[in-house]
């Protein structure tokens, strides 16, 4: 689940831009972890976010993640 979005955008994107978006997990904790994104037009940063996510069970309350989910975000 999604706990928090931070968004900063630099610049706009235009109709037929041929735009990089990029991800990568910024830090895991037990429950949660943190993804960075990148919008680029070639070289140009045009948007930078982070995005916690909580890892919760079937009454949304947060849980450790599972192992095999956990791999699959190590190196």
């Amino acid at each position: 689940m999604v706990s928090k979005v931070e968004v900063d955008y630099k610049f706009p994107a235009k109709y037929g831009d041929i735009i990089n978006i990029s991800a990568r997990v910024d830090y895991i904790k037990r429950s949660s972890l943190s993804f960075y994104q990148e919008i680029k037009r070639d070289e140009n940063l045009l948007i930078r976010a982070n995005t916690l996510w909580v890892c919760v069970d079937s009454s949304f309350k947060p849980r450790v993640i599972p192992d095999y989910i956990r791999s699959l975000f190590s190196d």
